[in-house]
């Protein structure tokens, strides 16, 4: 009865110890540091493939769904242009939204939803809207927001143009100098 008494003691100690292991291989820094999430990029609904990368001249714009390279760090692309999109609380401004994505083909240290905008026929420009209260989802990250080496995110960015304007063009400036634009009209 000892004996019996005494394997079970180290079968549950023995548990016991791979249990901790575990759970101590299951933690690290990563864990604890903050950062904005970032999800992966689904296809479009009735996208069968990646969106076309195009190659223009500097300052000459892509058409609406193409992507385009930004150096050797990126590819960005501008899928869809939204107006009437509901105002926030407390407001009447009217809204546009941009469904935008950035890929990674370097590390990048940060991206956020100031670096594009908005650009109407007579040239006003629009800069996106602080804050993450945007109507419509996912959101573009209106925070600095790193991406690894293949990584991509993309979300909506919300930016109060006049409802009388009329979209022309969306810019995209990453930090690395680049000038990507699309033509909405």
């Amino acid at each position: 009865m000892q004996v019996a008494r005494s394997r079970g003691l180290a079968g549950a100690l023995a548990a016991v110890s791979t249990l901790s292991l575990l759970l101590i291989g299951c933690t690290s820094e990563s864990a604890t540091a903050p950062t904005t999430p970032v999800t992966a990029t689904p296809l479009p609904e009735g996208t069968t493939s990646l969106p076309t990368l195009v190659t223009v001249a500097p300052g000459e714009p892509a058409p609406l769904g193409y992507q385009q390279r930004a150096r050797v760090e990126a590819r960005a692309t501008l899928f869809a242009v939204q107006r009437d999109v509901t105002p926030a609380a407390g407001s009447t401004a009217p809204r546009t939204a941009i469904d935008v994505e950035v890929c990674a083909d370097a590390p990048i240290s940060g991206i956020s939803s100031s670096t594009w905008t908005v650009i109407s026929a007579d040239g006003n420009e629009y800069t996106p809207v602080r804050g993450d209260d945007a109507p419509i989802v996912p959101v573009y990250p209106t925070r600095l927001t790193a991406l690894k080496v293949d990584q991509c995110l993309r979300g909506w960015i919300v930016v109060d143009v006049p409802a009388d304007a009329q979209v022309a063009s969306v810019r995209y400036t990453p930090e690395n100098g680049a000038v990507l634009l699309w033509n909405v009209t």
